[in-house]
């Protein structure tokens, strides 16, 4: 009797972890745009049991991993559990669901099937679960942390911890382990700055750069110093840690350590690689350099002692620039660390044609963009625009009672407009005027003398989120209200989006999707 009763208790915990189901969600339609001519456009409205959190679409769109989860009674925080429920998009059925922990659990659809991870910090013991799209059956499951994933090899690379540092690349649709390696990572985790280079090659830069062949596995590196030790926090570790060891005795217990780098450690000491056609660019903590594709130094500049930091490198056809911003990242904060700086070198050979410091104190420079021989420098307190050989710097103070303190450059194309504006201007850097936004949200564009020109509310700012049918979709969000557009290349505005208190947009074969709090809207052009 008792054995009957706990095969049936172990059958209800398996199905309540993934259950096939039937269940389709109510589907209507609502008016959801309008065109500038008033004709009105209807969209299918499909109303879930609970707050849409995300939406995962499969490769081809006729699979999609819902994510729901319950916020508070106030609705200002999300609660931890909720539910994945993958659903067919075309008849909105859904196939199977399954309970997810969002404090330690994400999924995410590949062309294998849904890989969730359980990276539960306080047992230590990451999880990974390939469940099969169709029928959410367990294909199979893995003790590892993954890290990067490519669907042309069908691999998913990550940390088990049996070797420190080692990852392994698994298959996707056995999850049986292909090869394994490791590189440097005190200074530098690597993988979130990753970019293919080619079909086959990873480039990251981690405590060195690193060139990843994602066929075998064969790592090809830089020698660089990317990250120091921040002796400040060292000094006051040391006293904590005597407490804590003591503290962590006492109890029995003992403290997970994640992947990734230490605390005490200022890091980020380097710049983007910058690509050319044979050719790599690079700036760390010690020296500037151009690499061929094979990493090897064709030339080399060290930098003087204790200036160079985070760093942004620019190319012309002769000439290599360097911004370099003066701070270093220690968590999610930036730290002082090295002098702003902007120099300029010869491509071929590596000569430094220029050298300006930009602060005489230890000031960071929050934002800068070059265009010729002229650059735009922004501080915290004010901005230059100046021949970037000329080794002073004239700053202009910046005024922040009417817009706010200065925050940053924009670097990308918005969309903005004043009340007697017929169509949306689209704002970028042009080479002459330069658009940064404040801490107010405004976004202020300011010419070669440092006049300001122009100015736009942050009502009237709209951002680029998706491409669809032609014409991209912009709006902006904020304190749960929303307005959004389908405007053409020119800024022209061709519909208004209808739905309020939109919390998400995006776009896949052939469909305009919007989140709502309960709901997904999309248009439909197929």
């Amino acid at each position: 009797m008792k054995l009957k009763t706990r095969l049936i208790t172990l059958f209800c915990l398996a199905l309540a972890l993934t259950v096939r189901a039937q269940e389709k969600f109510t589907v209507d339609s609502v008016d959801a745009a309008e065109t500038v001519d008033g004709l009105r456009i209807r969209g299918a409205r499909v109303t879930f049991p609970q707050d849409f959190y995300v939406g995962k679409l499969s490769e081809h769109g006729d699979r999609m991993a819902v994510f729901l989860r319950q916020q508070n009674k106030k609705g200002t925080k999300w609660k931890n559990k909720g539910q994945l429920l993958m659903t067919d998009t075309r008849s909105w059925n859904t196939l199977w669901q399954s309970e997810m922990n969002y404090l330690t659990q994400t999924a995410t659809m590949t062309g294998a099937g849904v890989m969730r991870t359980d990276g539960n910090t306080w047992t230590g013991k990451p999880k990974v679960e390939m469940l099969d799209t169709e029928t959410g059956q367990l294909l199979w499951k893995g003790a590892f942390a993954p890290a990067y994933s490519n669907e042309k090899y069908n691999y998913v690379i990550g940390y088990d911890g049996s070797v420190p540092g080692e990852f392994t690349a698994f298959d996707l649709s056995t999850g049986a382990a292909k090869w394994n390696n490791s590189f440097s990572q005190h200074y530098g985790y690597g993988w979130n700055n990753a970019f293919l280079t080619d079909s086959t090659h990873l480039l990251m830069v981690a405590d060195d750069v690193v060139k990843l062949n994602l066929a075998d596995g064969s790592v090809t590196t830089h020698k660089g110093k990317t990250g120091i030790a921040d002796t400040k926090m060292n000094i006051l570790s040391g006293v904590l840690a005597v407490a804590g060891g003591v503290a962590g005795a006492m109890a029995g217990g003992y403290t997970p350590i994640p992947y990734g780098v230490g605390g005490n450690v200022i890091v980020g000491l380097h710049s983007n690689v910058l690509l050319t056609d044979s050719s790599y660019f690079f700036s760390d903590r010690d020296h500037v350099a151009r690499l061929d594709k094979e990493l090897n130094e064709v030339w080399r500049y060290d930098m003087p002692a204790r200036t160079a930091s985070v760093a942004r490198l620019f190319a012309t056809d002769s000439t290599l620039y360097m911004l370099n911003y003066g701070y270093g990242m220690r968590g999610y904060r930036q730290i002082k660390c090295g002098r702003p700086f902007m120099a300029s070198f010869d491509r071929q050979t590596g000569r430094n044609l220029s050298f300006t410091y930009l602060s005489s104190g230890r000031d960071i420079l929050r934002g800068g963009v070059i265009a010729g021989n002229h650059a735009y420098l922004m501080f915290d307190d004010g901005i230059t625009y100046q021949d970037i050989n000329d080794s002073t710097v004239n700053m202009t103070p910046w005024d922040k009672e009417k817009y706010g303190r200065l925050a940053g450059i924009v670097n990308d194309t918005l969309y903005a407009y004043h009340e007697t504006d017929k169509a949306f201007t689209l704002v970028a850097f042009d080479g002459q005027n330069c658009p940064v936004y404040t801490d107010k949200g405004y976004v202020v564009i300011v010419d070669p003398r440092l006049n300001i020109v122009d100015a736009y509310a942050p009502e009237n700012i709209y951002w680029p989120f998706t491409k669809y049918n032609g014409y991209t979709c912009v709006g902006w969000r904020r304190e749960g209200k929303s307005d959004f557009w389908l405007v053409d290349d020119l800024g022209l505005p061709i519909s208004h989006i209808l739905l309020p208190g939109v919390q998400g947009v995006s776009s896949a074969d052939g469909r305009l999707y919007f989140i709502l709090d309960k709901q997904l809207v999309y248009l439909d052009n197929r």
